[in-house]
């Protein structure tokens, strides 16, 4: 019953609460692109805490996953809106044909 509380209050409602502080303080790309380093952090830790050696293919899988954070985020920030034309609302659609 312990773990059971510990696994529903610590990883969910703490992941939950710490997505939603970044997603509200950080452009929704960026912190959704945050995502992809669970599993490098995930590495890490294992082989910290638990003295587990990787296996190449997992640290190969945690590169991709880092690179592809470096992309996004490098792509957001060369990013520039697109010109939109602006719409006079005051002159009806219709009357430019007519």
């Amino acid at each position: 019953m312990a773990s059971a509380a510990y696994l529903g209050l610590l990883p969910s409602a703490l992941g939950f609460v710490i997505w939603a502080y970044a997603v509200a303080r950080l452009p929704l790309a960026v912190s959704t692109a945050a995502l992809y380093l669970v599993p490098p952090v995930a590495l890490i830790v294992s082989f910290v805490w638990l003295a587990e050696v990787p296996r190449p293919i997992a640290l190969a899988g945690g590169a991709i996953s880092v690179a592809g954070v470096i992309l996004i985020s490098r792509h957001q920030r060369n990013h520039h809106p697109i010109d939109v034309p602006v719409v006079d609302a005051s002159e009806p659609q219709g009357a430019a044909c007519a």
